[in-house]
């Protein structure tokens, strides 16, 4: 089911939300170095059992 909505965005939220996005990268950047880190590491991370593929 459509529904038409009409949005009153202000410039102020448009601000606020791309603030959260820039947030939102850098917090994503960070958790994707130390994910890889921590598998280049010997010992950190461990193995996947057998028949399981590695991510």
């Amino acid at each position: 089911m459509a529904v038409d909505t009409i949005s009153q965005v202000t410039s102020t939220d448009v601000k606020a939300l791309c603030a959260e996005t820039l947030a939102l990268k850098a917090v994503v950047t960070d958790l994707a170095l130390e994910n890889r880190i921590l598998k280049t590491r010997p010992g950190l991370c461990p193995r996947p059992a057998q028949g399981q593929r590695e991510r």
